[in-house]
């Protein structure tokens, strides 16, 4: 149980404010004593890694966007049912771009012309809205940070 909880506070570290990751993590680190050498090194790796790294290019605490990679995935899945080849030849991949970039551009006319974005599934939607929510109790103080860490880890279900 003590990994468990060791595992979603490291995950949820993206969800907490810059300045507060630290306080979060060394938290979790207190709370969880098991020595076990897989522990040790899964510490150490998001000690090093994440807490110590560089915060601004993973942490999403300001961010209302996406807080995952499955855009981009989704995008690269796409590109490559394009090609339909492995390795595409340059020229190939020139046009693949230049296919991308035309349609990208009728996307943008048609939004400006008063199109709308297809929205997110309404579980996303749902999701969003209510990160959000912690976020506001949180800067209003209503909600301690360990309060909030736990809370935004069960509505990521990680449990």
């Amino acid at each position: 149980e003590r990994v468990r909880m060791l595992v979603r506070r490291a995950a949820v570290l993206p969800l907490i404010p810059e300045h507060r990751v630290e306080d979060v993590w060394l938290e979790a680190l207190e709370d969880n004593g098991d020595d076990d050498n897989d522990v040790l090194r899964f510490k150490d790796y998001v000690t090093e890694t994440w807490v110590e790294g560089h915060l601004t290019h993973w942490n999403h605490y300001e961010n209302d966007g996406s807080r995952t990679t499955n855009v981009v995935e989704g995008w690269h899945h796409k590109f490559n049912r394009m090609c339909r080849r492995p390795h595409p030849n340059i020229f190939m991949f020139i046009q693949l771009i230049q296919k991308e970039q035309a349609a990208n551009e009728a996307k943008m006319i048609q939004l400006a012309a008063g199109g709308v974005v297809r929205p997110k599934k309404k579980k996303y939607r749902q999701l969003d809205s209510r990160i959000r929510h912690l976020k506001d109790r949180l800067r209003q103080g209503t909600i301690q940070l360990m309060e909030y860490a736990d809370a935004a880890s069960r509505l990521l279900h990680l449990e």
